[in-house]
């Protein structure tokens, strides 16, 4: 969006929070219970995988094709905010101070309040790694593999106050590969997402953007996963990626 819209991003809100009212250990002991070892292994893996490769790339000739929310902001002179609660009142005011005619929510694991989705005169989107309504909520990367779809997708909606279940702006779908590792869907649709969201931004600033009503009857949600889920996902033959995965998409 930056590249493609030069100008247009006054702000950067990036979030802390990775289970409210938690911090880190009390946050993985609970993730622990829900989901377990293999799950908890995985997301700190990616993590300790995003930084080794972003890392290794800098001190080579292949350098990552996105750099840190720090680094864009830095680089192209934006605004970088740091909150553990998008909805505090210090954060909100910070970003009525920036002035926003829209907000962009991209991979945010809380849930935006009315006062904040009334700030922009152009309202909120999402960008949501799923065909809404099914797949709501935390994992629908997982939830896609578990379930054993053929195909999922990407969607961007505008956000009410419940979770992915705003009116659909676009939606695009991919098909679901047997060699599909949990980080390759998880960048496909990211690449799929970003140049969705400069077209959803077109069609507003054009006044030409959809709102079209999800089907609450096809609507499934899937939060953290659970034991149960975990067995379904390697009786599924799901991956959940490794660095070589990494390396192609960073």
């Amino acid at each position: 969006m930056v590249r493609e819209l030069p100008g247009q991003v006054v702000g950067i809100v990036r979030s802390t929070c990775r289970f409210k009212g938690k911090n880190l250990p009390q946050f993985l002991w609970h993730l622990w219970r829900q989901s377990g070892f293999r799950y908890i292994a995985h997301l700190v893996l990616r993590s300790l995988l995003d930084r080794l490769v972003l890392a290794t790339k800098g001190l080579t000739r292949h350098k990552p094709s996105v750099g840190s929310l720090s680094d864009i902001g830095t680089h192209h002179g934006i605004a970088v905010i740091s909150s553990e609660d998008i909805n505090d009142s210090e954060t909100v005011a910070q970003i009525q101070n920036l002035r926003p005619d829209l907000i962009v929510s991209v991979y945010l694991l809380q849930l935006i309040k009315p006062t904040l989705i009334q700030l922009p005169v152009r309202g909120v989107i999402n960008v949501h790694p799923a065909l809404l309504p099914r797949h709501r909520g935390r994992c629908p990367i997982f939830a896609a593999i578990v379930a054993g779809d053929e195909e999922t997708g990407v969607t961007v909606h505008w956000v009410d106050d419940r979770v992915d279940s705003g009116s659909i702006l676009l939606q695009e779908r991919l098909k679901l590969c047997p060699e599909d590792s949990a980080l390759m869907l998880l960048y496909r649709c990211s690449m799929t997402g970003a140049a969705m969201l400069v077209k959803a931004v077109k069609l507003i600033e054009g006044g030409n953007a959809p709102h079209i009503p999800q089907d609450e009857s096809q609507a499934t949600y899937q939060s953290w996963p659970s034991l149960a889920d975990q067995v379904l996902f390697r009786q599924r033959k799901g991956r959940y990626g490794t660095c070589l995965d990494l390396w192609k998409y960073l």
